[in-house]
């Protein structure tokens, strides 16, 4: 499965040609819902986190200060459960470094569907 991507990094410094360098690293973990009732954090939330079910890292360059991205990440098959999504930009040329991130959650896992049918 993918899930599509978009994103917008602004204020990268071109090198001498002109040239915006970045790296991206993309990541998905599997996400504990935070419960707004809890005076205090629950047990879940104080282990210690798996490793990522997805992650990927690459370099490229582009020409201009601005930079808009769609992609599509495939993620597999993950299983049901809620997850976090996290994108970060590093500006190769001028050090600057920005992350974004969002949660979602796989409800039914397609080949449990199937068999659910």
């Amino acid at each position: 499965e993918n899930i599509p991507v978009y994103f917008e990094v602004y204020n990268l410094v071109s090198d001498s040609h002109g040239q915006g360098r970045y790296a991206l690293h993309i990541r998905v973990d599997e996400a504990g819902w935070k419960n707004p009732r809890l005076s205090r954090p629950a047990l879940f939330d104080l282990k210690e986190p798996d490793r990522p079910k997805v992650e990927a890292r690459f370099e490229e360059s582009g020409s201009g200060p601005d930079l808009k991205r769609l992609l599509d990440v495939a993620v597999g098959v993950l299983p049901p459960g809620p997850f976090r999504l996290t994108v970060t930009v590093e500006d190769l040329n001028g050090g600057a470094t920005a992350a974004g991130e969002t949660r979602f959650r796989i409800v039914n896992a397609p080949d449990q569907a199937a068999k659910e049918r």
